[in-house]
């Protein structure tokens, strides 16, 4: 049933694309760094989109695992220096 649903969702999609490809195949002049290229207005939405999503994916993978690990908090007394700075109890030089 579900391999069902994903198949017709596919086909749905792919007709989604062909009319869009359809409807936009008139030539763009595209300027890339000083090269001027013509290209189909779909080819230029969908390079696009592939280079932003392979730009969303590298995003998540580098910051996805930082945001996963757990932060360990520190309890105990602390005597506060300003400005943020903080120093354990058992530091020496403060008794």
């Amino acid at each position: 049933m579900k391999q069902q649903q994903r198949l017709i969702v596919g086909i749905v999609l792919t007709l989604v694309l062909i009319i869009f490809a359809l409807l936009n195949g008139q030539s763009v002049t595209v300027n890339f760094f000083g090269a001027m290229v013509h290209w189909p207005l779909i080819v230029v939405i969908v390079v696009s989109v592939l280079i932003g999503a392979i730009i969303a994916w590298l995003a998540s993978k580098s910051w996805g695992n930082k945001a996963k690990t757990p932060k360990k908090i520190r309890f105990g007394r602390s005597k506060s220096l300003g400005f943020g700075l903080f120093l354990s109890a058992s530091d020496s030089s403060l008794r």
